[in-house]
């Protein structure tokens, strides 16, 4: 016959396995209820937002088409400058190298005249401001600062101006 002891050890491991399972059950409920809230707003919410978004894609693709234009932007062949500017203050070379802004004469390095061109790109195309980041990352600039990029350029300062809000620059024209 088992002494006191033994009884007590096997009721001890009796009822943590019992208390264990029991959590293990709550967990498993709990995880349950929570997997069903998620599923209930990943069906609503998200998938609505997706579909309403793939949907905006194709009838921009379709409204492409139906005008001739090409579906990737980049491919488009735009003029860099409308006519009506090139009588303002703001006129560059084909390159962006040389800008002239209300009279003042500027030189650009390679990399320079890429983040002008790219800004500039994206004003015509009705963006009025540009992250800085994506500006400098466009133009393959080693530095995540304007200042760095143009440190060897006087006067880039009247050109390229801040944005309204943090981080976004734009063109002084």
């Amino acid at each position: 016959m088992a002494t006191d002891e033994e009884l007590d050890r096997a009721w001890s491991r009796y009822a943590k396995t019992k208390e264990h399972k029991k959590r293990v059950q709550e967990i498993t409920r709990r995880l349950e209820s929570f997997n069903q809230k998620a599923e209930r707003y990943l069906s609503d919410e998200d998938l609505r937002e997706a579909l309403s978004a793939s949907q905006r894609v194709a009838e921009l693709e379709a409204s492409r088409r139906r005008r001739g234009l090409p579906l990737d932007r980049a491919k488009e062949k735009r003029p860099i400058r409308p006519e009506s500017e090139a009588a303002g203050g703001f006129e560059h070379s084909d390159d962006y190298r040389s800008v002239r802004l209300r009279g003042l004469e500027l030189k650009f390095t390679p990399r320079q005249a890429a983040l002008i061109q790219f800004v500039d790109r994206q004003r015509l195309e009705g963006w009025s401001e540009v992250s800085t980041a994506r500006a400098l990352e466009e133009a393959e600039a080693q530095s995540s600062k304007l200042k760095d990029l143009f440190r060897s350029t006087s006067g880039w300062r009247a050109l390229i101006i801040k944005g309204t809000k943090r981080g976004m620059i734009r063109l002084n024209v």
